[in-house]
């Protein structure tokens, strides 16, 4: 298969099944995406339950503000959420390369990649960016 090492289009990955796909990418752990979300919409005093803003949306608000801010950095066609695995476990994740091998050619280098871990550490995200198994 002469794709194997190429870089796909999200597009592209989602036609292959889950588990043949890697991800490489920022986890946005639960925590943090709602630490953000509060923090970019704050929920407003005195809100009764039926007022407040769902949390459905304030994560794809938070999801928005972070593509947007890679955007600047990253090419945007190579940025986008997703879910992936790692040692067993969901993440939610900003993804900024997909391929069907884990090939580092693809991934950000020197100065992009200091300019994405600053983007998502101002945001409240520390976790090293990693390969994950996309789903």
């Amino acid at each position: 298969m002469g794709n194997r090492g190429k870089l796909l289009t999200y597009y592209e990955a989602r036609r292959f099944r889950p588990d043949q796909c890697y991800i490489y990418g920022f986890p946005l752990d639960k925590a943090g995406r709602h630490a953000l979300g509060e923090k970019l919409y704050p929920t407003p005093p005195n809100t009764t339950s039926t007022e407040f803003v769902k949390p459905k949306n304030r994560l794809l608000d938070v999801l928005c503000h972070l593509l947007r801010e890679c955007d600047a950095v990253w090419p945007p066609q190579r940025v986008d959420w997703a879910v992936g695995t790692w040692e067993g476990e969901e993440h939610m994740l900003i993804g900024v390369a997909v391929c069907r091998v884990k090939n580092d050619e693809h991934i950000p280098k020197g100065e992009d990649m200091v300019k994405l871990k600053a983007v998502f550490a101002a945001n409240g995200f520390t976790e090293e960016p990693r390969w994950f198994l996309y789903l």
